[in-house]
């Protein structure tokens, strides 16, 4: 499965990164934490924030994006494990919440912005700089 194949500059030519794959594995990481390039630098060795912004900016898009996911969700669905937890064609949920931070914390009429926390589930997470 080359799911990271999706990604890449717009011209179609091969990337010009060192390990590609792994600089593009980073990018999806902080895209899908919504950390942001710059402090992930700080907390992952080997990586400047300019280079993951440079390889998100020119390298990724949201289409890029779902096509990858896409990718994934296909090749995940045709385990063996997944086709016997169904055809795919309902879900089940046991009724956690779940929705960005921000989205909850928007959404409470009692939030200001200095009172406003990140929460993981029902307990709130540390804070984020």
């Amino acid at each position: 499965m080359e799911w990271w194949r999706r990604f890449g500059p717009p011209s179609g030519n091969e990337p010009e990164l060192t390990a590609p794959l792994g600089r593009y594995v980073i990018v999806t990481f902080v895209k899908g934490t919504d950390m942001g390039p710059y402090e992930a630098a700080r907390h992952i060795p080997g990586v400047s924030g300019h280079e993951l912004s440079y390889v998100a900016n020119k390298h990724f898009s949201i289409v890029l994006l779902n096509e990858a996911v896409a990718d994934l969700v296909n090749a995940q669905a045709r385990l063996d494990l997944s086709q016997a937890w169904g055809d795919g064609t309902a879900v089940a949920a046991d009724g956690t919440p779940s929705g960005s931070a921000s989205a909850t914390a928007a959404s409470s009429p009692t939030t200001t912005p200095s009172s406003r926390k990140r929460r993981c589930g029902s307990t709130p997470c540390s804070p984020t700089r």
